[in-house]
């Protein structure tokens, strides 16, 4: 069964608009992760996925904040198929994110748009490094 969060949300006119979010794969932090969406997750769970050890992964703060960074670059981008294809079969776009040769440019390549905004450039690039202990906690970035 799906769990799914409704949210309200109420901009600074009064309008309300509603969001739908898929929280399926959430997991506390330590327990195994237990599902992932290809597309958005950390290299180290792409990695996991494509060795068939994902399940003994244990679930990391620094995971998510690689996938936020993920999707605050799509959205500020405009980036209609996602920073990693979304029209990439799952499998295509794991062996991506789980390849720093391949991931490290895309995302570089993205930010390099972004120079206009260098705090959120920055930001975002502390975020999306392939490397877990290089990345930013969730707690210095806000």
């Amino acid at each position: 069964m799906r769990q799914y969060h409704w949210s309200g949300l109420i901009d600074d006119r009064g309008d309300i608009s509603w969001k739908l979010s898929d929280l399926d794969g959430s997991c506390k932090v330590g327990h195994s992760v237990s599902s992932f969406t290809a597309h958005y997750c950390a290299p180290e769970v792409a990695s996991a996925a494509r060795g068939g050890t994902v399940s003994s992964l244990k679930a990391d703060t620094s995971m998510d904040v690689f996938s936020a960074g993920l999707t605050i670059l799509q959205l500020f981008k405009g980036v209609v198929g996602g920073v990693v294809d979304l029209g990439l079969p799952s499998d295509e776009a794991l062996r991506v994110l789980a390849t720093p040769a391949e991931i490290e440019p895309l995302v570089a390549d993205h930010l390099s748009s972004l120079s206009h905004m260098p705090q959120l450039q920055s930001a975002l690039a502390d975020m999306l490094q392939t490397q877990p202990a290089r990345r930013r906690s969730a707690h210095d970035l806000l």
